[in-house]
């Protein structure tokens, strides 16, 4: 590891894939802040509407070496996109930056064949990135369930509006409807079918961008369980547990 600030190895292509390509679709830049413990990518949206929060624990990799305190490097997300999507399953990928380099390499070491492909992409070194902050707000209704059938619902929806509206009739029932002139949607989601748990402290009633609900379920094929919090007229905040033990968390402002 002479002369490498950071490297990290994780052992397959393209689960790697899976966590990283939808990811590179939602953030607009990649504040990659790397600890001892393991990276996290935490960025608002230029319009302040959308909070992204990415976590990766180093348990998650085969290797991973820092050799200062913390590392915190930008990277352009479609050029890290189209790289991403070159890993294959038979990949063991691999992360290397070294401090004062103008470039993140990315290699892929097929594990059958031994070939290896290496790929540079622009990484801006940030010596004093202060984090952002997650919200602290009381919200009233949580519900969990499977990142795909939000995924669904919210698929249907965006076909009918560009907002949606999130409302708890009672304690036992989430509605999801999407309006807009000479047609609408409505999604009816209750215990079991197929909301996992629901809390209602106060009914809620709250509009949400469909576009910034579609950017957060876009890593559902990775997620394994998906926890949804909001409250009238306040930001919601969704959060999905993924393979390995990777985290996303989106908080998304509310409209009027």
């Amino acid at each position: 590891m002479e002369g490498v600030t950071f490297r990290a190895v994780y052992p397959q292509g393209s689960k790697f894939k899976k966590i990283f390509q939808p990811l590179t679709k939602i953030y607009e830049e990649m504040p990659f802040y790397i600890i001892d413990e393991g990276l996290k990518i935490k960025s608002m949206s230029s319009d302040k509407n959308v909070m992204i929060i990415f976590e990766m624990p180093a348990i998650m990799f085969e290797e991973f070496d820092l050799t200062v305190d913390k590392l915190v490097i930008k990277v352009s997300p479609d050029e890290l996109g189209k790289v991403v999507k070159r890993a294959t399953r038979d990949d063991a990928v691999v992360l290397e930056y070294e401090r004062g380099s103008m470039f993140l390499t990315i290699k892929f070491v097929n594990k059958k064949t031994a070939v290896e492909r290496e790929f540079k992409v622009r990484a801006d070194e940030v010596p004093e990135e202060e984090e952002i902050e997650e919200l602290k707000v009381d919200l009233t209704v949580t519900v969990k369930m499977s990142p795909k059938d939000l995924r669904y619902v919210i698929a249907d929806a965006k076909m009918i509006s560009d907002e949606v509206t999130f409302e708890t009739p009672n304690e036992e029932t989430l509605m999801i409807n999407a309006m807009d002139v000479g047609k609408s949607y409505e999604a009816k989601l209750t215990m079991g079918n197929p909301l996992l748990t629901i809390s209602v402290s106060s009914p809620a009633t709250a509009k949400y961008s469909v576009d910034h609900l579609y950017d957060a379920t876009r890593a559902y094929q990775a997620g394994e369980d998906l926890t949804l919090e909001y409250g009238t007229d306040l930001p919601m905040k969704i959060d999905m547990d993924m393979e390995g033990g990777a985290k996303l968390i989106m908080w998304i402002a509310p409209r009027a």
